[in-house]
């Protein structure tokens, strides 16, 4: 999910998703971001996000994300 997205931007929108879902049901949410930094980062975890990727993202660093993140729910 990207961090900044218009209208509802991520954060809001990770904030909505983990309120709405119940626990057993909640989604793995990796943010990603082109604000590149270790605050961001922090901001997008505490929204929700399970993860956050800074821009542009490797295909293999997203893939190794994913399949940690799959294997864990």
């Amino acid at each position: 999910m990207d961090v900044s997205m218009p209208v509802c931007d991520g954060l809001r929108a990770a904030r909505a998703m983990r309120e709405m879902t119940p626990v057993e049901d909640q989604p793995v949410i990796i943010g990603l971001t082109g604000r590149a930094t270790e605050a961001t980062r922090v901001v997008a975890i505490g929204a929700g996000m399970d993860e956050c990727l800074f821009e542009p993202v490797d295909a293999e660093q997203l893939r190794r994300v994913v399949r940690r993140w799959v294997g864990l729910r």
